[in-house]
């Protein structure tokens, strides 16, 4: 059994994080405990609307393999994102550009900073997800 990412599947603007989502939470900046209980197990009811069978792999758009973390493969698969992936995209982007080597990651950011901006993601939603990343340090 299998609990993915979705977006407005169970209702409108409820997202679910399961396998490979994150989650912004305390102790990020901005982010306090508002009821401090421990975690509930979900009612299966719940888990039948949640659950994929096998994992399914993510459409790449046809650019794959190595090309895939390639600065162009990244920028292109930020340039065809579909709304309501966006930020998902934008955080796997940001995470390939970190496993690149500190010269490369800079031109890395810069375009991709760019890209979102032309796909309509806001300055400050990009710099939280950068900052995700890299830790709070500037990517």
């Amino acid at each position: 059994m299998v609990i993915r990412n979705s977006v407005s599947k169970l209702a409108p603007n409820l997202d679910v994080r399961g396998v490979g989502g994150f989650v912004n939470a305390p102790p990020t900046p901005g982010y306090e405990v508002l009821l401090n209980v421990p975690p509930r197990d979900l009612p299966e009811w719940l888990v039948a609307m949640l659950v994929t069978a096998e994992p399914q792999k993510a459409p790449t758009d046809g650019v794959t393999g190595t090309e895939n973390h390639s600065l162009g493969g990244i920028t292109f698969k930020l340039a065809n994102a579909q709304e309501g992936t966006r930020n998902d995209v934008l955080h796997w982007c940001v995470c390939r550009a970190a496993e690149m080597t500190p010269r490369k990651q800079k031109s890395a950011l810069r375009a991709i900073r760019h890209e979102a901006r032309m796909i309509g993601l806001d300055d400050q939603e990009i710099e939280k997800t950068v900052s995700s990343v890299f830790g709070g340090r500037r990517g």
